[in-house]
């Protein structure tokens, strides 16, 4: 039986795909810590009284942050110590 060689194209998807699924075992994985870092972020912007659009706790604007870096974040971390670095910056991101 021939055999043939695996396009290109299909290589880069398989490896873009164990891109992903790495990433989303790191959050799995770290699932704690994020929360942690959610909780401590979402309680620092109630302390001042902080909204987002007026009539939304201000937490609302971090998690949409955090959302896009939970769907994108494959693209930037290519290493487990940036994981929780990546979402202490998205959390905190407003932060001085």
């Amino acid at each position: 039986m021939k055999t043939y060689p695996i396009r290109e194209n299909v290589k880069k998807r398989y490896l873009f795909d164990g891109i992903i699924a790495s990433f989303l075992a790191l959050q799995k994985k770290y699932a704690d810590r994020i929360e942690q870092i959610r909780q401590k972020a979402h309680e620092l912007h109630d302390s001042v009284n902080q909204t987002y659009g007026g009539n939304h706790p201000y937490g609302f604007h971090l998690d949409m942050v955090v959302q896009a870096i939970r769907d994108f974040g494959h693209l930037v971390c290519d290493n487990e110590d940036d994981v929780l670095p990546l979402f202490f910056g998205g959390y905190y991101h407003d932060s001085i």
